[in-house]
């Protein structure tokens, strides 16, 4: 995936908005959230569709995130960004975020971002969401 794939995947989700969770294998924080957002509670209460992004690196980077969803249940798809896509992404899109993970950005299926958020939580999202729904009505 690079920089660009991730806004064209943004634009293909069937979903009224998409939260894109960036994380690494070796992040506590990041395994965290990532377990909270995959749980059944995102879905069953959110108009979201969740995209998961690793931005592991090395020659190892497979089995790292073999290694990270081997205790986490998550049916994917999978997407990983290289950290100078990363950076290059969050300068072009996002100059006010500094990068640290985990990093949740939260978009309209049109693209528009609605909230950045870390450790965050379904709740969280429900919130956000419902709250961006009554700004635009």
């Amino acid at each position: 995936m690079s920089e660009t794939d991730v806004k064209e995947v943004i634009a293909t989700q069937e979903t009224d908005y998409v939260v894109v969770c960036f994380y690494t294998s070796s992040c506590k924080g990041c395994a965290k959230e990532v377990q909270e957002l995959t749980s059944p509670g995102l879905a069953m209460h959110t108009e979201a569709k969740l995209l998961l992004v690793s931005l592991d690196s090395g020659a190892d980077l497979e089995q790292k995130v073999r290694t990270f969803w081997q205790d986490q249940p998550y049916p994917g798809p999978f997407y990983h960004l290289p950290q100078q896509e990363w950076m290059t992404f969050l300068q072009k899109e996002h100059p006010n975020l500094e990068g640290e993970i985990p990093l949740s950005l939260i978009y309209t299926k049109e693209g528009r971002l609605v909230e950045a958020v870390s450790f965050t939580d379904p709740h969280e999202i429900e919130m956000i969401i419902h709250q961006d729904q009554s700004f635009r009505q």
